[in-house]
């Protein structure tokens, strides 16, 4: 009787990912999947949790780096609003601390819907490669997206993606010139109406297939 309990109650998890099609195979924008930052869904009967990375090096000198996370999780229960608020500003500091990143200030904050049919809460920080290492160049200005969303089928999704918007070069602690651009970052936070910093189009954030 209790194994046919807890056996009804075991939760199965479905990993929300960015479609090939919309990575640089399908569209030749440099972004590939990162095995190495990636998990294979793991966990017990009653949670489960896996994570997609994603990475831009910018090795065709398009653009500037750029990384993103999907964490996709799944439990018996269904966090409430707040819990996943917490869990977006928990990703993104993680995320800083992963990629040696100073976050300065918040920059937005909303609500938008997701070619899924999500609806989704993010929030956008400004922040400053403190040294030289990750993907991004030390004292490069970097943006950084947290979002959260429920799949219809019941699992969770907390995305976090930082990319860099410029780089400068200087000469004596001077700064002598600038290259900003900002397509590494419009590439994830585009939709079609430009929520996020007016980038329109269908970015990777709003093409998460939610698997099913």
């Amino acid at each position: 009787m209790l194994l046919a309990v807890l056996t009804g109650g075991c939760v199965s998890l479905s990993p929300a990912q960015i479609p090939a099609s919309s990575l640089d195979a399908g569209t030749g924008n440099g972004w590939q999947a990162d095995p190495a930052n990636s998990t294979a869904v793991e966990g017990g009967w009653f949670s489960k949790r896996s994570v997609d990375a994603y990475i831009d090096r910018a090795d065709d000198d398009r653009g500037h780096p750029g990384r993103m996370t999907v964490v996709s999780l799944r439990g018996l229960l269904s966090p409430d609003r707040e819990e996943l608020r917490e869990r977006v500003e928990e990703q993104i500091r993680q995320n800083a601390e992963q990629n040696g990143l100073e976050l300065e200030t918040q920059t937005n904050e909303g609500q938008r819907d997701l070619g899924n049919g999500a609806r989704s809460y993010f929030v956008t920080f400004n922040a400053t490669a403190a040294a030289e290492g990750s993907v991004f160049a030390s004292d490069a200005e970097v943006r950084l997206l947290g979002e959260v969303f429920r799949c219809t089928g019941g699992a969770t999704v907390v995305i976090t993606g930082s990319a860099q918007i410029s780089s400068s070069e200087s000469v004596g602690g001077v700064a002598t010139s600038e290259d900003r651009d900002p397509r590494t970052w419009a590439e994830i936070v585009r939709d079609p109406v430009g929520t996020v910093d007016g980038f329109r189009g269908q970015g990777l954030v709003y093409s998460i297939d939610c698997g099913g």
